[in-house]
């Protein structure tokens, strides 16, 4: 009987340990085609080297900057980490003290930084050494892209028709 019971009760735990592996075992491993749809409104940023991400974003911003000041004066840009916290910490009290409704910058400038932006942003320099043929889709992970096309699809759907229905009333008067 006692030879019984430990048989029994060591079998029991067997199969105990053995369901707790398997659940922990499924719980790490995620597969992409069983998740639940992603809910998201934005799409996730795919960067392996943050550092890298923000040096060419401010190499760009710079070059832009650059681009849009051609023949007026030029300043140096060369502040160390305690110099631009205090130069930020001054336009927030300066932002605080004078409030949003007055000209934080000429609206000259605003407008050249802006049109700067984008022509920069519109031409082909983020593509930064990718084959010109290859569309920002094809970088993004497959459910983002597939998301993406498809919600543009049913929305080039929803302006179509809208369109249609609006030849269609014209056409009747």
């Amino acid at each position: 009987n006692v030879a019984e019971a430990l048989a029994q009760s060591r079998h029991e735990s067997d199969a105990t340990a053995k369901e707790e592996r398997l659940y922990r075992t499924s719980q790490m491993t995620e597969m992409e085609d069983l998740q639940a749809p992603y809910d998201h409104p934005f799409a996730p940023l795919c960067i392996k080297d943050p550092r890298d991400y923000f040096d060419s974003q401010q190499a760009n911003a710079l070059k832009t900057y650059d681009d849009t000041r051609a023949g007026t004066e030029q300043l140096s840009c060369s502040l160390n980490t305690e110099e631009a916290y205090g130069f930020l910490r001054g336009s927030i009290s300066e932002i605080k003290a004078m409030g949003l409704s007055a000209h934080m910058v000429k609206p000259e400038v605003a407008l050249t930084v802006i049109n700067g932006l984008t022509l920069n942003i519109s031409s082909t320099k983020y593509q930064l050494g990718k084959n010109v043929h290859e569309s920002v889709l094809d970088g993004l992970p497959n459910t983002t892209k597939e998301e993406l096309l498809h919600a543009y699809a049913k929305e080039k759907v929803r302006k179509l028709k809208g369109s249609h229905v609006k030849f269609i009333r014209s056409w009747r008067l």
